[in-house]
């Protein structure tokens, strides 16, 4: 590790699609990259297919969003193009608003066109829709604790874990103590699939664990909503 970048997006930078980045122990807190046309940036942007992963997972491995005292709109991470994050906890990201729609998506992280989180602790982020998570375009979770996050008030704004569209997924994962109008736990509209999930003390006007519209559950459990 003594040659090792010293922050996540500088070693993304130089891998080439099909490439494993390893990620050691640390809380990552610096660096902030914005899409082309984006205002609220990301300490990590994934557009290949490459697959970044912590070593010794998400109780030692963190990407924060906002650093300690800071008040700026930064998400945690950005995905697309088939890349993956596996085994980091995600947490004090923010992402409510800018100059287009997507700025408004996703605390903790965006996940399109086919993007992968696995393995990781989604918690204490904010967003307008998905405060932990926004997934479009097949975007997948799996395997994730999602906790504590938010979703924009004051109108009708959803998911407080998790809002999909476009076919995006869930499997596997916990929505625990998320709050948002619609869906505390998830929001899912536009042929999307939550599989084998469990939402518990969720909170929200409508839909406090779950909100679905064209979509499919299957082996959900739903808890103290």
């Amino acid at each position: 590790w003594t040659n090792a970048a010293r922050e996540i997006q500088t070693a993304v930078n130089v891998a080439s699609p099909g490439d494993t980045v390893l990620v050691t122990n640390g809380v990552y807190a610096s660096g902030s990259y914005a899409m082309p046309t984006h205002i609220v940036s990301n300490r990590v942007v994934i557009t290949t297919s490459i697959v970044v992963r912590s070593v010794n997972g998400p109780a030692v491995t963190a990407i924060r969003g906002r650093a300690a005292g800071e008040s700026v709109e930064r998400r945690c991470v950005y995905i697309t193009g088939g890349g993956q994050l596996s085994g980091f906890t995600l947490t004090n990201g923010s992402a409510r608003g800018g100059a287009v729609w997507q700025d408004g998506l996703g605390g903790g992280a965006l996940i399109e066109v086919s993007g992968v989180i696995s393995n990781c602790i989604v918690c204490s982020n904010s967003a307008t829709y998905g405060g932990g998570i926004a997934a479009y375009y097949g975007g997948e979770i799996r395997n994730c604790f999602v906790h504590g996050n938010s979703g924009g008030f004051g109108s009708w704004f959803y998911g407080g874990g998790l809002y999909g569209s476009q076919g995006a997924a869930a499997y596997d994962s916990v929505f625990s103590n998320n709050t948002c109008e619609v869906g505390g736990g998830v929001s899912f509209e536009g042929g999307c699939r939550v599989v084998r999930c469990l939402m518990v003390n969720n909170q929200a006007v409508s839909g406090g664990g779950l909100s679905l519209k064209t979509d499919y559950a299957d082996n959900c459990l739903i808890v103290s909503n």
